[in-house]
């Protein structure tokens, strides 16, 4: 079943196509694809379930070696088209998701992200951006950091290129460690908060506590 945000997509795309993979060095890999076009609308979802699948990659961004993928990701694309407007929309989410690689090395994340850019007449432009981190987690070489409840949201409204308002908000917890082996975790008590308008009005709120462990 498809989900898009808190939209279930089950009942609204057209087209289904589901494929098991087996994985080259073991376990499976689940591909849904799901697809639905209208006159002036265009939806297309894919979603890939990894159990346990193991690869191997010797081209960056990863190091050489062997990989273990278990959880979901879902990505999707939203195009509406008209003779004086569009809107489209990109959007990826992880479930449970989780890398294991050579050495200790350990990725998990569950979170979303998500861009919109709307145009429209007399040059009218929005563009969106928002990503959301429940929980990610680094672990390499014995060292680790992770990110909790994470928003970023970052907001842009103009005419012909020229914004006249954007504002963007940032929020969540992060810890880690830092040079000589010190442990430290930021807090954000207040979301970080800052909007601009093309009258050259900028207001910032924030409130942030950090701590040595």
């Amino acid at each position: 079943m498809f989900t898009a945000g808190n939209q279930q997509l089950d009942t609204e795309i057209s087209e289904n196509v589901r494929e098991q993979f087996v994985c080259p060095s073991g376990a499976t890999l689940l591909v849904e694809t799901g697809r639905s076009d209208t006159f002036l609308t265009s939806d297309e979802i894919l979603g890939y379930s990894f159990d346990q699948c193991v690869v191997s990659t010797a081209s960056p961004p990863l190091n050489v070696g062997t990989y273990e993928l278990t959880g979901s990701l879902q990505t999707g694309g939203f195009d509406l088209t008209g003779s004086r407007h569009s809107d489209q929309t990109q959007s990826v989410q992880w479930h449970d998701f989780q890398l294991r690689g050579p050495e200790g090395l350990v990725y998990e994340l569950t979170g979303s992200a998500r861009s919109n850019v709307v145009l429209g007449a007399a040059n009218f432009f929005r563009r969106e951006r928002k990503v959301s981190i429940e929980n990610y987690t680094k672990i390499e070489a014995g060292i680790t950091e992770s990110l909790e409840q994470i928003e970023f949201e970052l907001n842009r409204m103009g005419f012909s290129g020229t914004v006249f308002e954007d504002s963007l908000l940032i929020s969540g917890n992060y810890a880690g460690e830092l040079s000589g082996g010190n442990r430290i975790s930021i807090r954000m008590i207040q979301p970080f908060e800052r909007t601009h308008t093309k009258a050259g009005e900028v207001t910032l709120k924030t409130q942030i506590t950090h701590t040595n462990l």
